[in-house]
């Protein structure tokens, strides 16, 4: 009788103890990805309070790092966990599969989300899925995506800067309105900004123009009023396209149009976009590499 107990003891043991070694860890070097280590695999373990509780744990604290199939009824429980558990959480998806499109608002509001790597294979993000994550500092999109939807990272004040991949083709309305995006470059196919999609933006300073973008929609710049730098590596006038009210709020004489494939005297962009600019800058005129750091 005793050895049955004993064996049922170990069995109790083994079976409720989950043993997770350090999650990623986010290296302080410049431009650096971060460290691949252990993850929760959503494909042979039940996704409870308990293992995220013990994941932490046995990790950083702060890093959920998953693998597997990621199902909609899963990024919920996620999201749940994350909203109620009192902790700053950046959640790792990149090695996830199986949600190509991120739910409309599933992430929206959750004030304690700091960061986010998206599942490897996701094309899409739906609407309102960041909205109001004044936490979130760090975003890392997948190759895979090409649709950023309408107000998917409105009121993220604390974004800084993210890089938009070259499956990316267009952002829609009010994408990153009042978000704290520094910088904003853009992928080399990307095609169109959206209505008020750069909108508010009071820290962006820098945008980067690809030489085959091809619209702005209305008011996509307008009351970003500290934009000083515009590149934009097209040669010709009339490639793009604006749209009413572009630079609303901006004052005049305010932002210099730095053209790194132009050569003076080539073509007039003395009135581009229609806005007053501060200043004209031609190929050779200035250094790229010291505008974008």
């Amino acid at each position: 009788m005793k050895k049955y107990i004993v064996l049922l003891f170990l069995i109790t043991l083994t079976s409720c103890k989950i043993k997770f070694l350090e999650p990623d860890v986010i290296s302080d070097m410049p431009n650096s990805y971060y460290l691949t280590k252990d993850y929760i695999d959503l494909s042979n373990t039940a996704l409870t309070t308990q293992v995220m509780d013990e994941y932490l744990a046995n990790g950083n604290g702060y890093m959920l790092c998953f693998c597997g199939n990621l199902t909609d009824a899963i990024i919920r429980t996620i999201k749940n966990y994350i909203n109620n558990c009192g902790k700053d959480i950046y959640l790792d998806l990149k090695n996830c599969t199986g949600l190509s499109t991120i739910p409309e608002s599933i992430f929206s509001g959750v004030n304690n989300l700091v960061g986010i790597k998206l599942p490897h294979d996701t094309t899409t993000i739906g609407k309102y899925s960041f909205q109001n994550c004044t936490k979130l500092t760090n975003v890392r999109l997948p190759l895979s995506l090409n649709s950023i939807g309408d107000y998917s990272f409105k009121n993220t004040r604390s974004l800084k800067e993210i890089e938009i991949p070259d499956s990316s083709i267009a952002m829609y309305q009010e994408t990153f309105k009042n978000s704290g995006l520094v910088q904003f470059i853009m992928s080399d196919s990307f095609e169109r900004i959206g209505i008020e999609a750069l909108g508010s933006c009071q820290s962006l300073k820098t945008l980067v123009v690809n030489a085959s973008f091809a619209l702005f929609r209305m008011n996509a710049l307008s009351y970003s009023s500290n934009l000083e730098t515009i590149i934009y590596y097209g040669d010709k006038v009339n490639t793009v396209r604006f749209e009413s009210g572009i630079f609303n709020g901006i004052p005049a004489n305010k932002i210099t149009l730095y053209l790194p494939n132009v050569v003076k005297g080539q073509a007039d962009f003395s009135t581009w976009g229609g806005y007053s600019w501060k200043d004209i800058k031609y190929k050779g005129e200035f250094d790229i590499n010291s505008l974008l750091q």
